[in-house]
Order: C-alpha cells, then structure tokens, then sequence
C-alpha cells in the first residue's frame, strides 16, 4: 500500500509546488527566530489531516513554520509567507530543494526544525524506505541531520492504522505495530519503553493485505505539563469499544486511564454521536475542552469527575469547526459539509472564553475574493491571531490560467484552489496571505 501511494503523492506534490514557485531561489528573508523550549505545541495540533492540505505547523517567537508540500514561514510582523529555501535559482519543484522535507509532524525547539518521516532513498534503481526518522534542520532548512530512528526493523511497522508521533519535553512519542512507545530524543529506541498495548497480533498481517475490523487502535498523542495524554479506541470491561483517554509519566514510566467519552446519558445527544467521539477536544492543566455539534461547549474536570456545560449552541453555532487554545474555543458557522451549501458573506467566527464566556463575533466578509467558498479549515489560534485555508472552488480538467508572479498553470485533474488567510481577532482585520493550487 505504501508504494502504491507515493507516485500520486509525487504528482500532487510537483503540481501543489508551483504556487510558490515564483518566490524562486535566494535570499531569504527570514527574521532570526527562537522555537520553543520543546514543549507540545497544543494550538498547533488540532488539524484535519488529508493529501493536500496543511497538516503540520509549528511556532516560533517571529513567526510559524507550516508543511504544504514544502517547508513555508509565515511572519507574523509582515503577515508574508515564504518559501523556506535559499538554493540560488531554485523553482521549489525537484527533490533536492531545501524546503521539500515531507515531514509527518515538525517542531521547532531553540534553533532548529525537527521533523519526522518515511526516509526513501533510490539504491539501485528501486526506492527504498528506510523507516521513519527523525531529523533536524536549521531554521532556514539547511544543514539536514538525521536524529533518531522510530522504527525497529527499517519499514516494519504493519499497523494499517497510523498516526503521527510526537515531542514533547525530551520525548519522542511514536507507535509501531500498534504499541506506543517512549523514547528520549535522539536515543536507541531499543532501549524506548512500552506506553500502551492494545494488545493487536501483528505477525499476519505480514503477508500482504488485512482484513480491517473497524477496531484497530487509532490514537491521538497529546503533550501537557509533565504528561504525556493519548486518546484511543480502547476496548472497555464490556467488550465494547469507546474512545479513551490516557495519562502517562514518562519518569515514572506509568500509564493511567483518566477519560471515556461521554454517552448521551451523560451529556445528552449531539450531532455526531454516531461516531462515538466528540467533534473536538482540548486539554490543557486539569481540564479537558470538548465542543458538540447541537449540544454546546463541556468541560471535564480531571480531578472530580464531573461535567460541566459552559455554552449551549445557538441556531448559527450548531454545526462547524472549532479549534482551541489555552484562551479560547473558535467555532466556524455555516459548515457546508452539514448544510449541503457554501459559506457565504454570513459566515462568521464565533469566540468563547475557556469558561464558555461569549467574547465576539467576528465576520468572514470577503473570504474567496468573489470565489464560491466550498469549505473553510480552521487551522490555529494564537494570541490574537486566526489563521485559516479556504477552499475557493476548483478548476475542470484542463483548465489553465495564471498562478500570479508570471507562473502559469495547465491542469490535468481537477485541483483545488486554496486561499490561506490570517485574521486578527482584536481588530477584525482579515489579511490575504497566499494561495495553493493542487
């Protein structure tokens, strides 16, 4: 499966390229930054995953550093993104540009960029992984160094179902063959320490394909404080399976189970409970944030157990996207996915104090540039900043046209057109960034 999906993966990557390709080589113009002390970056970690779009951003104290096929840095003083590569003449487009790292997850942390992915190389005409790594960059993505392996035997890991490993504190995070594992950064994983098992036998799944029984473990890793918190499809004393949440130390190498997704007789119906998770969740000190769609904004104390409702949804709050931080809850209105329409000049980002406190209404006048908005993707909030992706329709095969900068374009599948945005909460200024076609 994994072969099968890298040539797509190639063409998407080569076509997605050439919006920025115009930034060319050079210079960059890239203030001098410091990353974080390594602590999870929780505000940066609450994004849908899929092909072509923004999966992975990380912040530094100038700027933010995100993955769209290539390495960009967004400043925030001049709110102008760039292409992360300083290789003179350079078009973005080949393999051996600077800003092409492929990553699945990166961080940044004092005066490097890590970031984690499936190393391929070419050894004798036939591309080859050599597992999942670890590596690091300087911040303006030269001097590449490969830190850590993160899997045991190079391209072992049979999970069907995978997810992103993470940093957090001098830790790496990651799972192979279902089992999540502990590791010091940079350290012989032979020596990481077991986190959780699910408990999955794996030696069958060798051979080929696997039936999927719709149960493997699908985590999601989480950093806060000294823990480390994962949530997980874990099956419970009725042999049942219900997504739950865990708390491990990694000093004293424990692992506690602290939350189970609520029921509807806890918290009454909400709009995916089909699915058996809530629409999105936020932990941070002893509290986990939750939002559900024709339900309203809870929080469950770690502590005493007990639930609380902070907001209700209203008639334009009942479906949409949220995301969180430390401050706040953003809920996106007019979700199109439930509507079976598109965000139009109502749409609106709604603000909530973590205590379920109204704060502001914010309008989305404008978003698209007179494009039919298909979809928004809420991306992160920090400090007064909103950064969000809107979809702006897309084109028909065949269709060329002008990427700006001189760049043309002629497609061969449909592509879509996505239209990055920052929006300062504060003042209600909604700043165009840049544009993605692929």
């Amino acid at each position: 499966m994994k072969a099968l999906k890298r040539p797509l993966a190639a063409f998407l990557a080569a076509l997605m390229a050439l919006s920025l390709a115009a930034c060319g080589g050079g210079k960059l113009d890239i203030p001098a930054s410091q990353g974080g002390s390594g602590d999870f970056q929780k505000n940066m970690h609450q994004l849908e995953k899929d092909l072509i779009g923004i999966s992975y951003i990380t912040e530094t104290d100038t700027g933010f550093y995100f993955e769209r096929t290539l390495l960009y840095y967004l400043d925030k003083e001049k709110k102008q993104v760039t292409a992360v590569c300083a290789k003179p003449d350079c078009d973005h487009t080949t393999a051996d540009c600077n800003a092409r790292i492929g990553p699945n997850n990166l961080w940044a942390m004092e005066d490097k960029i890590y970031f984690i992915k499936d190393d391929y190389q070419m050894v004798n005409g036939r591309d080859v992984n050599n597992g999942r790594r670890v590596f690091s960059v300087n911040l303006d993505a030269t001097g590449l160094k490969r830190v850590q392996d993160l899997e045991f035997e190079p391209d072992g890991d049979r999970s069907i179902t995978r997810s992103d490993p993470i940093y957090h504190r001098g830790y790496v995070y990651f799972i192979y063959n279902y089992i999540l594992y502990a590791s010091p950064l940079g350290a012989d994983i032979e020596k990481a320490k077991v986190v959780y098992d699910p408990g999955i036998p794996v030696e069958a799944q060798s051979g080929g394909l696997v039936q999927m029984t719709g149960n493997e473990p699908r985590y999601t890793l989480w950093g806060d404080g000294d823990h480390m918190y994962f949530m997980v499809n874990a099956q419970q004393s009725d042999g049942t399976y219900r997504y739950t949440m865990f708390s491990y130390d990694p000093e004293e190498n424990e692992t506690e189970k602290i939350w189970v997704v609520p029921t509807a007789d806890e918290v009454g119906h909400w709009g995916y409970e089909r699915y058996g998770m809530v629409d999105q969740w936020y932990l941070t000190g002893k509290s986990v944030y939750f939002f559900l769609s024709a339900n309203g904004m809870w929080r469950y104390d770690l502590d005493s157990g007990k639930y609380e409702k902070l907001a209700d949804t209203t008639d334009k709050t009942m479906y949409g996207k949220t995301v969180f931080s430390d401050d706040y809850m953003l809920l996106l209105n007019d979700d199109p996915e439930t509507s079976g329409g598109t965000y139009t000049d109502d749409s609106a980002l709604y603000v909530y104090g973590l205590d379920g406190t109204f704060v502001k209404e914010l309008s989305l006048k404008g978003v698209g540039g007179g494009n039919a908005v298909l979809g928004i993707k809420l991306l992160f909030n920090s400090g007064d900043l909103v950064a969000f992706v809107a979809d702006a329709g897309t084109m028909s095969e065949g269709e060329s046209g002008s990427l700006g900068g001189g760049v043309s374009f002629s497609s061969t599948s449909k592509n879509t057109h996505d239209m990055l945005y920052l929006l300062d909460m504060e003042t209600g200024e909604l700043t165009f960034l840049t544009e993605f076609y692929g």
